[in-house]
């Protein structure tokens, strides 16, 4: 299994991933990343990082995908200034590397700097043309500039290069389809994530764009069947308003 898949798929939608999705991964340092993201073992993030944290000094040198995991437990934590700062300090010390490279795509598109983190991903696929990041970050990019048409060719390629170990990148396919019309696709990649990895059902990303994609096909027993799914893995799902719509409309908001 690819070293640094879980860090690399934690920021292609903005959330930490699930340890299902990093099962297998190579280092010591990685299996601890898969314990920290626990939610069993570490309820609250703030525990996963006083676990993590303490173990810089020795996986900093044997993983290189280890500061992005730290920065994607600062985020979950909540902590996004102190998850950006070990990013740039990351990049300052070690400028190619490709995870803290796709965490930046990241950090830039949510200060709304969609130029700069294309910039990344377009030097990413240039740099690592055998890697789905930077497919998955150049889709991101696109999506986040209003290109969706534009970014399914990136999308196909991602998941194809993924050979299926990073569901995620369907969720960023997923959005791209029903921007672009495309609902059948929309409700397929949706499934083939769940499919993989059924806890991806608490992700807005995606998900809700199949709810709708669901309900504009008619399918209104499937719509409502995926909205339960999301309201049941997901305890904030109040805090997403197109989720708290659908809830009311199909009498689930109770």
């Amino acid at each position: 299994m690819m070293r640094g898949l879980c860090a690399t798929a934690a920021i292609l939608v903005g959330f930490a991933v699930s340890p299902s999705l990093c099962l297998g991964s190579e280092s010591d340092c990685e299996a601890a990343y898969v314990r920290a993201l626990d939610r069993d073992r570490f309820p609250d993030p703030i525990g996963a990082l006083k676990y993590f944290e303490p173990l810089r000094t020795k996986c900093v040198v044997d993983d290189p995908a280890y500061l992005s995991h730290l920065a994607a437990l600062n985020n979950l934590a909540g902590r996004d200034a102190i998850g950006e700062k070990i990013v740039a300090d990351g990049l300052a010390a070690d400028p190619s590397n490709k995870n803290l490279l796709l965490s930046q795509v990241y950090v830039l598109i949510r200060h709304k700097d969609v130029l700069g983190a294309t910039e990344i991903a377009r030097r990413l696929m240039q740099q690592q043309p055998d890697w789905y990041g930077g497919y998955a970050a150049y889709q991101l990019a696109l999506l986040n500039d209003g290109k969706a048409e534009e970014s399914l060719d990136f999308g196909k390629k991602a998941i194809a290069l993924s050979h299926d170990q990073v569901p995620l990148v369907y969720l960023n396919d997923a959005v791209a389809n029903f921007r672009t019309r495309n609902y059948v696709g929309c409700a397929e990649d949706v499934q083939k994530a769940l499919a993989h990895d059924p806890s991806l059902a608490s992700l807005p990303w995606g998900v809700d764009e199949a709810i709708f994609a669901l309900g504009r096909l008619h399918r209104n027993d499937e719509a409502i069947a995926l909205a339960k799914r999301r309201i049941a893995a997901d305890a904030n799902w109040r805090a997403d308003p197109n989720l708290v719509k659908v809830a009311k409309m199909a009498g689930l908001s109770q």
